[in-house]
């Protein structure tokens, strides 16, 4: 179970890694915009938040912090529940004369 939850975590940790976050390097003003000067057009790495970036990173980590406990929770829920089984004792038939009427021994002989 530990390394189905650790390839999930690993799995959401690459998928939800905000690609903002990830912006190449740059000089940028106070705005957080600069020229391409490959294309010669201005852009921006702002969030829309205020932030420069780091918002959606923040976000990323909380959201993976959250899927991380509920993995856990489903974890240790399903061990515990699963520990708690047991195996019912036999019943007595007539198929299967050897166990007591309280299923709680062998019998010794047939009983009529």
């Amino acid at each position: 179970m530990r390394r189905i939850a650790l390839t999930l975590a690993l799995t959401a940790l690459v998928a939800f890694t905000p690609t903002m976050a990830l912006a190449h390097s740059g000089g940028t003003d106070s705005n957080g915009c600069h020229n391409n000067s490959s294309t010669g057009t201005r852009h921006c790495h702002n969030d829309g938040l205020g932030g420069d970036g780091g918002t959606y990173l923040v976000l990323g980590l909380l959201g993976l912090g959250a899927l991380g406990l509920i993995i856990w929770g489903v974890s240790s829920a399903n061990s515990s529940r699963y520990s708690q089984l047991e195996d019912p004792p036999p019943e007595p038939s007539l198929h299967n004369p050897w166990v007591s009427e309280d299923g709680a021994g062998v019998m010794t002989g047939f009983r009529w």
